[in-house]
Parts: C-alpha cells; sequence; structure tokens
C-alpha cells in the first residue's frame, strides 16, 4: 500500500512514536506530542489539561496494575486535522516522559478503531482509511481483538499457535516461558535486565532468542512468514502469560522495534496488517 499523505510523527530515542498535537485547554491551546500506543485500550491526557471531567474510573496494564482517572472529553488537533474523543485524565507522573518532548497524553486503540487509522512505522506517518480502501493484492495478516480492543495476531512457536499482542508502546518484545514448549529457556547471556513495564512497573527478564511463524494470505492463498527475533523473558515469579482474554492466554508481545523492522503496516480500518508494501 503506498502512502502519497498523511499526519507525520516522530520516533523518540527509546523507539517509540510519538505525534505533535495541539489541546484545546479552556480558551487557550496547548502544543506536545501524544504516543500512539496500540498496547492501551484507553487514551490517556495529563489531567492539568482538563477541568471538565466526569466519572471516576480506572484502567489496568497488562502487569495487572492499575491507576485510578477521571473521564473527560478532550478537543484535539494532529497539524490540521480537528479530533474530539474521550480521553481518562491521569497525574502526568503517571505518564511515560521523553526528552526533549513535552508528552501530553496517549492515543490508543480505541482512537485507531474509531478513525480507522493506518499506521506505517517505517514512513512514520499515520492516516484514516476507509473499509472499501482495502487493495486485493497484497499480502497480509489477519488481526483479531481482546476484550479490551487491543490487536492480536496469531503465531506458531515450537509447533504450537500462541496470541501475540501487536503493542506499538513497546519497544522489546516479549515471551513467557510456556511458550518454548518442551525446550528449555537458554537465555543469550548471563544477568537480570529491568524492564519498564506497564506505566513504571518493573518486572526481570532475560534475553533469549526464538523461532516463529506468521500465517499472511493473498487472494485466497496461505504461506508462512519466518521470523528470529529477541525476546525478554520474565524470569520472576510464576510469569506464564501477560494476559487473559475471554480464556485465551496472551503469552508473546510484539513491540514497535519488530513493527518497524519488518515495515509491517497496521490497517485498524480493514483489520489486517500489510506485510509487503508495493
Amino acid at each position: 500500500m503506498k502512502f502519497s499523505s498523511g499526519n507525520k510523527f516522530v520516533i523518540t530515542e527509546e523507539g517509540l512514536p510519538i505525534i505533535e498535537v495541539s489541546v484545546q485547554c479552556g480558551s487557550e491551546e496547548r502544543h506536545g506530542y501524544f504516543y500512539i500506543d496500540t498496547g492501551s485500550s484507553i487514551n490517556i491526557i495529563d489531567e492539568e489539561l482538563v477541568t471538565d471531567t466526569g466519572l471516576e474510573s480506572s484502567f489496568r496494564g497488562l502487569g495487572n496494575k492499575s491507576s485510578k482517572t477521571r473521564i473527560a472529553s478532550v478537543m484535539f488537533k494532529i497539524e490540521r486535522n480537528s479530533y474530539v474523543d474521550v480521553f481518562h485524565a491521569i497525574e502526568k507522573k503517571v505518564i511515560p516522559h521523553e526528552n526533549n518532548y513535552d508528552i501530553l497524553g496517549i492515543l490508543g486503540i480505541k482512537f485507531m478503531n474509531k478513525h480507522n487509522i493506518i499506521f506505517n512505522n517505517y514512513k512514520k506517518v499515520i492516516r484514516m482509511n476507509k473499509k472499501s480502501d482495502f487493495s486485493p493484492n497484497q499480502t497480509v495478516i489477519n488481526m483479531d481483538y481482546t476484550e479490551a480492543g487491543l490487536p492480536l495476531i496469531q503465531a506458531v512457536f515450537n509447533d504450537k499457535k500462541q496470541w501475540c499482542l501487536i503493542d506499538t508502546g513497546c519497544t522489546f518484545n516479549i515471551a513467557c516461558e510456556p511458550v518454548f514448549g518442551d525446550f528449555t529457556f537458554q537465555p543469550i547471556t548471563h544477568g537480570d535486565t529491568n524492564v519498564l513495564f506497564s506505566f513504571g512497573d518493573k518486572i526481570m527478564t532475560l534475553p533469549a532468542e526464538l523461532d516463529f511463524s506468521v500465517t499472511q494470505e493473498l487472494d485466497g492463498k496461505s504461506c508462512e512468514l519466518q521470523y528470529k527475533e529477541e525476546f525478554d523473558v520474565p524470569v520472576c515469579g510464576d510469569k506464564k502469560y501477560l494476559d487473559i482474554d475471554n480464556g485465551r492466554e496472551i503469552r508473546v508481545l510484539l513491540g514497535n522495534s519488530f513493527i518497524k523492522k519488518h515495515r509491517w503496516i497496521l490497517d485498524f480500518g480493514n483489520n489486517i496488517i500489510y506485510t509487503k508494501q508495493v
């Protein structure tokens, strides 16, 4: 799929996508950046930017860490495009910060789905798409969603299908030990790694390489894409899965570095991932 136009975003030093926005704060506009995070089920904003908030709520990250919020309707612009969306207002200190960028909040998966966003990490562009724009001569991977709306795909690790979360708000890949099946988990290097996980909650991991495959389709025919990637494997406690969704154990997370490296294009209007650009 060719991109002739769209809204440009920036990749931070940490490897995360952020997009420049202007948020309407009363009679004034505040300029800054939102993270583009498909691993967040909600939109999030700094509570200091909104005064008219509604009911108290909360959200839960993959690490089961809960944060209290208040619901707010927020008007903002991305370049010339104006939006009004529901956000959860939280303390700014809870929102991950970036050097040299004023981070105001997070655009989550609800924004992507509502506006049929196409996310092209390689060209650093997002734009709105229509379902009728689907091009049948493209190789694609079909996406599914959790009950909370987070995007999933299925991949095969050690001859067993695993549900994988597609998370642009994470810089690394994660795989829980059961993914290794009957094979003994062998770390690449010895020693623990501290990983920032779910809004400040830290978890100890070790790096390991894994081979896996994903089914792609073209004109009704399917074939397997083969990958070999480094994953962070949680080693503290009994971490057998990242989340459970209607009985589906989600044991793998594919982060933004993987999406960018393989030039995947995420199409939330058609619920597919384009795997080859033409």
